[in-house]
C-alpha cells in the first residue's frame, strides 16, 4: 500500500486562521462621512435660525433739511357751481353752470 503525501496539496488551501472575514456594510470612512454631514446640517440650521431671530438694524438715513415751498393759494374751481339738493332722499349734487 502506497502512502501518499498530501502535504503539497494542503499548501494551496489556507488554514481557517488565515482567512480574514470581508466586511459587508458600512466602513469607518462612511460612518465618519455621515456624522460630518449631520454636523454640517445642524450647524447650517443653527446659523440660519440665528439670522432669522436677529433684529435687523437700519442705517440712519441722512437727509438734508430743506424748507418746503409754501403752497400757493389755489382758487376754488367749484366756487361758481350750482347745487341741487334733494331733501326727500337726503343728497346734494354740485354742477357747473350751463354755457349756452
Amino acid at each position: 500500500m502506497e502512502v501518499s503525501d498530501n502535504s503539497e496539496s494542503n499548501m494551496n488551501i489556507p488554514a481557517q486562521e488565515d482567512i480574514k472575514p470581508t466586511h459587508n456594510g458600512f466602513s469607518l470612512p462612511m460612518i465618519l462621512l455621515g456624522i460630518l454631514i449631520i454636523i454640517a446640517v445642524a450647524g447650517g440650521a443653527y446659523y440660519l435660525g440665528t439670522l432669522k431671530n436677529k433684529p435687523q438694524t437700519q442705517n440712519p438715513v441722512v437727509t438734508s433739511q430743506t424748507v418746503p415751498p409754501s403752497p400757493s393759494p389755489i382758487s376754488d374751481l367749484t366756487a361758481n357751481w350750482k347745487t341741487y339738493i334733494n331733501t326727500a332722499y337726503g343728497y346734494q349734487i354740485s354742477y357747473p353752470p350751463l354755457k349756452v
